[in-house]
């Protein structure tokens, strides 16, 4: 990300017992709104207005996302347009008449008609409070100048007691008291003004359904919705609004401003597009009728939940699977793929170049003569052996620098997954060479020895030694390797570092084991994983997902980590590590013994325990490993779909594991065809993770909407595991990453 962007939650969890929405009229004025017992808004109704509107508009956790003048004045907040009013319906010309500027104090803007009307209120048709969802039904009048009325408008607001988010669903009948002739204008219709701290020029985000960003690509552009985002009151906080499919001219057209303007518009064209062939507009003939619906999501978070992926009583979860992959642009989808295709043929390419290199330390005798300097420095075997294994990884790292430059270096720019200099790559590239060589040269230096005592046994007693290195690497990397390279921390205080914490407890983790690292040094793509083994194991957040994603978003990836920790997944990749490291040895024993009866002299090597046979081992093991390549990602796949699913057990967040699958499609294929998924892949495939999740929310739909039953799909439509996959984020060193 900032990559694709990834979606998040539109209609989360309804509090069961305590949900309710109250209503009131007070003081023949403005109805006040209250949810779960904390206001969110008033409906102004009173003679005094020319319109009616909503204002302010809060958050669930109480901030104000409209802005507040001319209602109220706010030192240091803007004061342009007076007719902006939190939520309100206008338009800038009917029957040559302006609906938009109402206000006595609002200019007129060019173009528009200088004549101005008002909506006034006919009467209150009901006030209903609720448990899980309050309504309030109105009757208002478009009124000309002189008092004569071209529309009446019956309109129906339906406010929901969710926890997390704050919707509203608003139904407008337009019925034309005489022939009503909608202008082509870009001022209109159905709008809200942003809070000031959430406007673009304030670096708030401006983002539509096709997936394009800023003003300069959502103005005058159809679009099914709109999410404006920014921050207020330090959280991160969005407003979508959704156009329904039966409106006229859906989808439509948006006027949205970098300024805080956020509205809808089914009837401009020419201010939006000079040049369109469409025509504007649109006339309702007297005594005919007009409907608009929109939702209104006021939701935590920078991404809102597609349409399909909404709680409903026909919830679908392939439907809602497609929905959110359908949400990533084609052309950010076409770079994931290219990248992630392209890691098939770097896999080959790895292979092969690190064969062709060691094939030519073997062929020249280089590999020899350096076993010969090592001979000559010193006359302990050990050391000797040491000191050929720290020669040789210089070596190799020199011959392999042209394709490790481009596929660690160049290619991570080129599709705009790293941020580190030259200079900061260089550094890490040499710090990993270096721990390369010390911890492979004790390996190398304990498997010679074992190989010189043990001549015919030494596979089983070398794979033994390999594993026990193996622990102890993932024991230390911890506490010892990995802050070489970045910075980690306990979790510092965070508006979701309680709740974090407390998930964590829940699930008997302890809470000193959840660190945050700076991974935003090297790269933005988000991630997690669990490391370490025997009390030295964590579970690491890094700082791009804390910064990118929303709370439902880390709650999820959190669930997920604490998958692998209380399922004891490094342990258990350690027993599959050690039964495989068998088999590889037993193969390489075989393999070696019948190379060296044939090639032994060529190369002038002198018997298995000899150093400068490490390279010809290299190729065996190289191969068989590239080989076993889809076994080890089977395993890998299932364990990452069993920390999925103990995730959205803990969580409760399918939409926010949506959201972080779609962000992991940064640099990972979403749509994957099984085949290539079961070979390629070591983690479930972005559809196989958001089916799952939203299989699960299919199954659960009680918790988003309590007037929904739970389990309303059939166990048949469950995803059989076979069918999980994943990416090029691999098991490796004890950490075991989403």
């Amino acid at each position: 990300m900032p990559r694709i962007v990834v979606l998040f939650v539109l209609f989360v969890l309804p509090a069961a017992s305590s949900a309710q929405v109250d209503l009131q009229f007070v003081h023949n004025d403005h109805v006040s709104i209250t949810i779960n017992g904390q206001p969110f808004s008033n409906l102004y109704i009173g003679a005094e207005h020319t319109t009616p509107f909503l204002a302010p508009l809060r958050s669930p956790d109480g901030a104000i996302v409209s802005r507040r003048f001319p209602m109220e004045t706010v030192p240091g907040e803007s004061r342009d347009h007076p007719h902006h009013r939190g939520l309100w319906i206008g338009y800038g010309d009917v029957n040559g008449i302006n609906f938009w500027e109402t206000e006595p104090e609002s200019t007129t803007s060019k173009g528009n008609p200088p004549v101005k009307g008002k909506v006034v209120l006919r009467h209150l048709d009901a006030l209903e409070p609720g448990k899980q969802s309050g309504r309030v039904i109105a009757t208002f009048e478009w009124q000309a100048p002189g008092g004569g009325d071209i529309l009446e408008e019956r309109r129906t607001m339906t406010f929901y007691a969710a926890r997390d988010v704050r919707r509203i669903d608003i139904e407008a009948v337009f019925t034309a008291r005489q022939e009503a002739v909608f202008g082509d204008t870009k001022e209109g219709f159905f709008a809200i003004r942003v809070a000031d701290s959430m406007a673009g020029k304030n670096g708030g985000v401006i983002r539509n359904s096709a997936g394009a960003e800023t003003e300069k690509n959502v103005w005058g552009r159809r679009a099914e919705w709109v999410d404006y985002s920014g921050t207020v009151e330090g959280h991160k906080v969005g407003i979508t609004v959704y156009d329904d499919p039966r409106n006229h001219n859906h989808p439509p057209r948006w006027h949205v401003r970098d300024y805080g303007l956020f509205a809808v518009n089914p009837f401009g064209v020419k201010d939006f597009d000079p040049h369109s062939s469409e025509r504007g507009g649109f006339t309702l003939p007297a005594g005919q009728s007009l409907t608009f619906r929109y939702t209104v999501m006021i939701h935590p978070g920078d991404s809102p939940v597609p349409f399909a992926a909404q709680a409903s009583p026909n919830f679908n979860a392939q439907a809602a699977t497609n929905a959110w992959l359908a949400s990533v642009p084609p052309e950010a989808k076409a770079r994931s793929d290219a990248y992630f295709e392209g890691g098939y043929w770097l896999m080959l390419w790895d292979v092969l170049y690190l064969i062709a290199v060691l094939a030519f330390l073997l062929e020249s005798r280089f590999s020899a003569r350096m076993r010969s300097r090592a001979e000559r420095i010193t006359r302990r075997f050990w050391l000797q052996t040491f000191l050929y294994w720290i020669e040789l990884t210089i070596v190799t790292a020199v011959f392999m620098l042209p394709l490790t430059l481009y596929e660690d270096f160049f290619r991570e720019h080129e599709y705009g997954l790293s941020n580190q200099t030259f200079g900061g790559w260089l550094r890490d590239g040499l710090m990993g060479l270096a721990i390369v060589a010390l911890l492979g040269g004790l390996a190398a230096v304990a498997i010679t020895a074992v190989v010189r005592r043990y001549p015919r046994t030494w596979h089983v007693w070398g794979a033994l030694v390999a594993a026990a290195f193996s622990v102890f690497a993932i024991m230390i990397s911890p506490v010892f390797l990995a802050p070489l390279f970045n910075t980690y921390r306990p979790l510092q205080r965070s508006p979701i570092r309680s709740e974090i914490l407390s998930l964590a407890r829940e699930n008997g983790i302890p809470a000193t084991d959840v660190y945050e690292v700076n991974a935003s040094k090297q790269s933005n793509r988000v991630s997690a994983n669990v490391s370490g083994l025997f009390g030295t194991d964590r579970i690491t957040l890094n700082d791009n997902l804390l910064r990118r994603c929303s709370q439902g978003a880390i709650l999820s990836v959190m669930g997920h980590e604490m998958g692998h920790y209380v399922m004891h997944h490094i342990a258990n990749s350690v027993v599959y590590s050690c039964v495989a490291l068998v088999l590889l040895f037993w193969l390489l024993k075989f393999l070696l013994e019948r190379m060296l009866a044939r090639r032994a002299a060529r190369w002038s090597i002198r018997s298995i325990a000899d150093p400068a046979v490490i390279p010809l081992a290299g190729i065996i093991l190289a191969v068989l490993s590239f080989l076993f390549t889809p076994i080890s990602n089977t395993l890998t796949r299932m364990q990452e779909y069993e920390a999925d699913i103990f995730g959205l057990n803990a969580a409760r967040q399918p939409d926010g594991e949506a959201q972080v699958d779609l962000m992991l499609g940064e640099y990972r294929k979403l749509d994957p065809g099984p085949i290539e998924e079961a070979l390629f892949f070591d983690h479930p495939s972005g559809r196989t993770r958001i089916y799952a999740a939203m299989r699960w929310k299919a199954e659960n739909l009680c918790l988003f909407d309590a007037s929904l039953p739970c389990r309303t799909q059939p166990a048949s439509d469950l995803l059989p595991l076979s069918a999980s996959s994943g990416s090029q984020d691999s098991l490796d060193h004890g950490h075991i990453g989403k």
